[in-house]
Protein backbone atom coordinates (compact mmCIF):
# COMPACT_ATOMS: atom_id res chain seq x y z
CA UNK A 1 0.00 0.00 0.00
CA UNK A 2 1.14 3.58 -0.62
CA UNK A 3 -0.64 6.71 0.55
CA UNK A 4 0.13 10.09 -0.98
CA UNK A 5 -0.68 13.00 1.34
CA UNK A 6 -0.94 16.64 0.30
CA UNK A 7 -0.79 19.23 3.08
CA UNK A 8 -1.86 22.86 2.80
CA UNK A 9 -1.28 25.25 5.69
CA UNK A 10 -4.19 27.68 5.83
CA UNK A 11 -4.27 31.21 7.20
CA UNK A 12 -0.70 32.14 6.27
CA UNK A 13 -1.44 35.63 4.88
CA UNK A 14 -3.43 36.69 7.93
CA UNK A 15 -0.80 35.18 10.25
CA UNK A 16 2.13 36.92 8.58
CA UNK A 17 0.48 40.28 7.95
CA UNK A 18 -1.54 40.40 11.18
CA UNK A 19 0.70 43.16 12.48
CA UNK A 20 1.81 46.50 11.07
CA UNK A 21 5.31 45.96 12.46
CA UNK A 22 7.86 44.71 9.94
CA UNK A 23 9.82 42.74 12.56
CA UNK A 24 6.68 40.84 13.57
CA UNK A 25 5.83 40.15 9.92
CA UNK A 26 9.32 38.77 9.32
CA UNK A 27 9.13 36.67 12.48
CA UNK A 28 5.78 35.21 11.49
CA UNK A 29 7.10 34.46 8.02
CA UNK A 30 10.06 32.61 9.55
CA UNK A 31 7.72 30.57 11.76
CA UNK A 32 5.75 29.47 8.68
CA UNK A 33 8.94 28.58 6.79
CA UNK A 34 10.31 26.65 9.74
CA UNK A 35 7.11 24.70 10.35
CA UNK A 36 6.98 23.60 6.72
CA UNK A 37 10.63 23.15 5.84
CA UNK A 38 12.31 22.16 9.12
CA UNK A 39 9.79 20.83 11.60
CA UNK A 40 8.38 18.20 9.25
CA UNK A 41 11.69 16.33 9.33
CA UNK A 42 11.80 16.54 13.13
CA UNK A 43 8.27 15.16 13.42
CA UNK A 44 9.16 12.36 10.99
CA UNK A 45 12.18 11.56 13.16
CA UNK A 46 9.95 11.29 16.26
CA UNK A 47 7.36 9.06 14.64
CA UNK A 48 9.30 6.84 12.26
CA UNK A 49 12.45 6.10 14.27
CA UNK A 50 14.88 6.46 11.38
CA UNK A 51 12.68 4.72 8.81
CA UNK A 52 11.97 7.82 6.72
CA UNK A 53 13.56 9.95 4.02
CA UNK A 54 13.41 13.75 4.10
CA UNK A 55 16.70 14.85 2.54
CA UNK A 56 15.65 15.31 -1.06
CA UNK A 57 18.14 17.39 -3.01
CA UNK A 58 15.99 20.03 -4.70
CA UNK A 59 18.53 20.53 -7.48
CA UNK A 60 18.47 16.96 -8.62
CA UNK A 61 15.57 14.78 -9.72
CA UNK A 62 15.52 11.47 -7.93
CA UNK A 63 13.22 8.51 -7.84
CA UNK A 64 11.23 7.74 -4.73
CA UNK A 65 13.28 6.10 -2.01
CA UNK A 66 10.20 4.31 -0.66
CA UNK A 67 10.16 1.90 -3.59
CA UNK A 68 12.92 -0.06 -1.84
CA UNK A 69 10.41 -0.96 0.88
CA UNK A 70 12.56 -0.16 3.90
CA UNK A 71 11.08 3.20 4.95
CA UNK A 72 7.69 4.22 6.36
CA UNK A 73 7.47 7.77 5.03
CA UNK A 74 9.12 10.05 2.51
CA UNK A 75 8.96 13.80 2.14
CA UNK A 76 8.61 14.62 -1.55
CA UNK A 77 8.18 18.39 -1.35
CA UNK A 78 7.91 21.07 1.34
CA UNK A 79 7.71 24.80 0.80
CA UNK A 80 5.40 27.75 0.28
CA UNK A 81 2.91 26.54 2.87
CA UNK A 82 2.52 23.14 1.23
CA UNK A 83 4.00 19.69 1.61
CA UNK A 84 3.68 16.40 -0.23
CA UNK A 85 4.55 13.10 1.40
CA UNK A 86 4.14 9.44 0.71
CA UNK A 87 3.55 6.82 3.39
CA UNK A 88 3.74 3.04 3.31
CA UNK A 89 0.34 2.69 5.00
CA UNK A 90 -2.62 4.81 6.01
CA UNK A 91 -1.96 4.43 9.76
CA UNK A 92 1.42 6.14 9.31
CA UNK A 93 -0.17 8.94 7.27
CA UNK A 94 -2.77 9.55 9.98
CA UNK A 95 -0.18 9.42 12.79
CA UNK A 96 2.00 11.98 11.02
CA UNK A 97 -0.94 14.24 10.18
CA UNK A 98 -2.13 14.25 13.79
CA UNK A 99 1.32 15.15 15.16
CA UNK A 100 1.96 17.75 12.41
CA UNK A 101 -1.44 19.41 12.96
CA UNK A 102 -0.96 19.52 16.73
CA UNK A 103 2.51 21.02 16.26
CA UNK A 104 1.26 23.79 13.96
CA UNK A 105 -1.61 24.64 16.29
CA UNK A 106 0.80 24.82 19.24
CA UNK A 107 3.53 26.85 17.51
CA UNK A 108 1.10 29.38 16.03
CA UNK A 109 -1.34 29.54 18.97
CA UNK A 110 -4.11 28.13 16.76
CA UNK A 111 -3.77 30.80 14.07
CA UNK A 112 -2.73 28.36 11.34
CA UNK A 113 -4.52 25.17 10.40
CA UNK A 114 -3.71 22.27 8.10
CA UNK A 115 -5.85 20.80 5.34
CA UNK A 116 -4.85 17.37 4.11
CA UNK A 117 -5.92 15.12 1.26
CA UNK A 118 -4.96 11.46 1.04
CA UNK A 119 -4.78 9.42 -2.13
CA UNK A 120 -4.13 5.69 -2.31
CA UNK A 121 -1.43 5.31 -4.97
CA UNK A 122 -0.79 1.62 -4.44
CA UNK A 123 0.11 -0.27 -7.57
CA UNK A 124 -2.78 -2.28 -8.87
CA UNK A 125 -2.36 -6.01 -8.64
CA UNK A 126 -3.75 -8.19 -11.40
Amino acid sequence: MAILALYDVMGIQKFIFGSKKLKENIGASEIVRSVIEDDIAEIMKEIFDGKFYSGRNKDELQGLQMKNGDIDAELIYAGGGNAMMIFDESANAVAFTKKFSEHILKVTAGQLKVAVEYLDVSPEKD
